[in-house]
């Protein structure tokens, strides 16, 4: 191994150690940039929160200055039974969490959504995931071992989590919270168990005039003794194209940028770390959305048991 090799794959693990919600041992869930469209992983509640298939794919190249960098790929999808004033989905994700560790995350995802008015629903969501984690010690090299439980020998393990959460929705606003992780909250942090984490979050979409709109977005995480708050804004012309920033404090500043063709959406971000990772590299993150109508409208069911047109309150993401 040359010097500047051995460097950077110095401070790879300096940074993984020091750092926030990105590093080896405090990211329980996969961090997305380009979250809004596509928010069943962390929330629940927001399955079946447009009237199609929703499919949503997304591949994330963090710090691509350095060799065997941290990758996160997901897929979500998700739909509503309007029926049942419900929705299911389900999630995968895999991280690989360079050098030595990876994750592989798979979740099961059902909401149910009171009318409030015939312009407001609350959503209720409750998931329950799979988490495998893996760790090859022999791919860690450091003079003095991060972690005093790490061995030698290849090692995997699998624990079960339940996620829950509550979104608020109307026409042109969404806020929600959710809790992930529950029952994984452990007396001491280590490879393999992080424990539980909570999100919220809220966007409001302003009509500019006839052709463009804004909406600020912001985020609040927390989870294993780390706080993460994000505010951004996105910019859409015809709900067509659309453009943004968002700055997570004291770790990234991100610019977003997308395209709806048909039933796709294209989306990329690039990400700049304001941290120590700046020395690592960026980020980028690519996604397609697709979104595949139903070839019924659903129907409603109402409280005496009959069934009626289902007046569906369409999320602006």
């Amino acid at each position: 191994m040359n010097l500047f090799v051995m460097k950077k794959t110095i401070l790879l693990l300096a940074v993984m150690y020091i750092g926030g919600l990105n590093c080896l041992y405090s990211q329980e869930n996969p961090l997305i940039t380009q979250q809004w469209y596509s928010r069943i992983n962390h929330n629940p509640a927001s399955v079946g929160n447009n009237d199609a298939w929703d499919i949503f794919m997304v591949h994330r190249n963090q710090w691509t200055g350095f060799k065997n960098a941290p990758r996160t790929t997901m897929l979500n999808v998700h739909t509503s039974i309007d029926e049942f004033s419900s929705g299911i989905g389900m999630s995968l994700a895999y991280d690989s969490e360079a050098p030595a560790r990876s994750t592989m995350i798979g979740k099961v995802l059902y909401s149910y959504r009171i009318h409030i008015t015939e312009q407001s629903q609350l959503s209720f969501g409750l998931g329950v995931d799979v988490l495998n984690r893996s760790l090859d010690p022999n791919k860690l090299t450091p003079e003095n071992p991060i972690d005093p439980e790490l061995g030698t020998e290849k090692e995997a393990r699998t624990t079960l989590g339940i996620d829950f959460g509550i979104e608020f929705t109307m026409e042109r606003l969404a806020l929600g919270v959710s809790v992930t992780n529950l029952g994984r909250q452990p007396k001491k942090l280590t490879t393999f168990t992080n424990g539980t984490q909570y999100y919220a979050y809220g966007f409001y979409k302003f009509p500019i005039n006839d052709a463009f709109e804004l909406s600020p977005t912001g985020t609040y995480v927390y989870g294993n003794r780390e706080h993460l708050l994000e505010f951004g804004a996105m910019a859409f012309f015809n709900d067509n194209v659309w453009g943004g920033l968002a700055y997570r404090i004291d770790n990234a500043l991100c610019l977003m940028a997308g395209v709806k063709i048909n039933i796709f959406r294209i989306g990329y971000s690039f990400d700049y770390h304001t941290n120590d990772a700046s020395k690592l590299g960026s980020t980028h993150e690519v996604v397609l959305s697709i979104r595949i109508p139903k070839l019924k409208r659903g129907l409603m069911r109402n409280s005496d048991g009959s069934y009626s047109a289902f007046n569906r309150i369409y999320h602006c993401w």
